[in-house]
């Protein structure tokens, strides 16, 4: 799709059981090559469980590539004309569990009503996951 984009950004939710690691975290991010890494004091979760405290950290951003938005920008379409608009409207269509085995997910009886601006604009996964580059 010639786009210059996903922008590569880690948010580190900084806990007092991983505080010591946030200058490696940062060391990594640089390493990896991604485009900033954010280091977050999280919300509190002793709550569920009582061992697990969040730092107290000043919000902290390293940013290694400070030109990462300007490929956004280049993927805006000033002409949605010539979108797929066919294919789009088929996905958009579409529900993810239509396209599971009919026996591996069972689906709550009600939607759950809380949404996160994390999940539809950033893709997450294990810190310990190799990424090929």
């Amino acid at each position: 799709m010639a786009r210059q984009a996903p922008i590569l950004s880690w948010q580190f939710l900084a806990f007092e059981h991983n505080r010591h690691e946030i200058p490696l975290a940062i060391q990594t991010a640089r390493e990896l090559g991604l485009d900033m890494i954010r280091i977050r004091k999280p919300f509190e979760v002793s709550w569920d469980v009582p061992s697990i405290r969040a730092a107290k950290v000043d919000g902290q951003t390293e940013v290694f590539n400070p030109d990462c938005g300007v490929g956004v920008h280049h993927n805006w379409n000033a002409f949605p004309d010539e979108l797929a608009a066919e294919a789009i409207g088929r996905e958009f269509a579409s529900r993810w569990i239509d396209r599971l085995p009919a026996d591996s997910v069972e689906e709550p009886a009600q939607a759950s009503e809380h949404t996160c601006l994390w999940l539809y604009s950033n893709m997450t996964a294990p810190v310990r996951v190799m990424v090929a580059v």
